[in-house]
């Protein structure tokens, strides 16, 4: 039971082990308002953009606000401050188009901070924000949902939490036990969702579709096969937060590295200043919340922060 917890620590903070984390993340995070099992079910985050441009409840009107979404457009370089006799910010893409702004705000992840800020700023950050992006810590934390032909299980169960032992150790298979439960999806009953925790979640991602399944399997059956009958799933879908380069991993928690750094959230959401005392570009994300960290809402708060941030200033 001890080891479960372990794992279901590792979870909610993205971390190898529980001892990786600072105490200081429990007593500064905010727990979201409200009910916590809320969701949208088919439509997904979407959902969120659809409403501040005001697609509902017509989602057939166009707003000028579409024609300025540029998709599929990597950001190899933010020249923020060239000394040159202008106030603008220059972004260059992978495929060689600039664009110019007054201000920019970044809400790429911190994996993909930590990835890549030694090339994409000109000039380099200053020493506090490299210190928070070097400090603190961006865990992996991963999904594998099963979609079965049938519905197997009891309608009245939630789940499978996998309590190991040494004996259940099998060779090959290690990353298996960090696997900590299959859980039961409301909005699809013939979906079993496992979660991938701790050391092993990234190294999971390498893995076949069909390795990862029959592993799966394999764990499923060893535990309730002697009180299911269980079929072979016909479709799996599963998250590799960590090998995507548009995020590099999952979310933030404050660690022990982040302690001895004295690296903060804080000092991430600062913005980087020009040589004119202008705030050119600004942070958000998850990641850059000192209280709301790994949340979507923690996200969602801190670009109407800093969108807050210019209104302010242009006031």
């Amino acid at each position: 039971m001890q080891s479960w917890l372990y794992k279901f620590f590792a979870c909610l903070n993205s971390a190898n082990t529980w001892y990786d984390v600072s105490t200081t993340g429990p007593y500064v995070f905010q727990k979201c308002e409200g009910d916590q099992q809320l969701n949208w079910r088919d439509r997904g985050y979407r959902t969120v953009l659809d409403i501040m441009m005001k697609k509902i409840p017509d989602p057939t009107k166009q707003l000028p606000l579409d024609d300025k979404i540029f998709l599929n457009k990597e950001v190899r370089n933010i020249a923020w401050d060239t000394g040159a006799n202008t106030e603008r910010v220059v972004v260059t893409c992978a495929d060689g188009s600039t664009y110019n702004a007054d201000h920019i705000i970044v809400t790429t992840s911190l994996g993909v901070l930590k990835r890549n800020y030694k090339s994409m700023f000109t000039p380099a950050p200053p020493s506090n924000k490299i210190n928070s992006i070097e400090g603190l810590t961006f865990g992996t934390v991963n999904k594998i949902l099963l979609k079965f032909p049938t519905k197997w299980w009891p309608n009245d169960l939630k789940g499978f939490s996998l309590l190991w032992t040494e004996v259940d150790h099998d060779e090959g298979r290690s990353w298996l036990e960090d696997i900590y439960g299959f859980y039961v999806i409301d909005s699809h009953p013939r979906v079993l969702l496992g979660w991938v925790v701790g050391k092993m979640a990234a190294e999971v991602e390498l893995l076949s579709d069909e390795v990862v399944v029959d592993s799966c399997m394999f764990i499923l059956r060893k535990y309730v096969g002697d009180m299911y009958d269980i079929p072979n799933p016909d479709g799996v879908l599963r998250s590799k937060w960590n090998s995507n380069p548009n995020f590099c991993g999952s979310y933030l928690h404050i660690g022990i590295e982040a302690e001895k750094r004295k690296a903060t959230s804080e000092d991430l959401a600062r913005p980087l200043i020009s040589k004119n005392n202008r705030p050119t570009v600004l942070f958000a994300g998850e990641a850059t919340s000192p209280t709301k960290f790994s949340t979507v809402n923690g996200a969602i708060e801190t670009g109407y922060r800093e969108a807050e941030r210019l209104i302010e200033m242009y006031k």
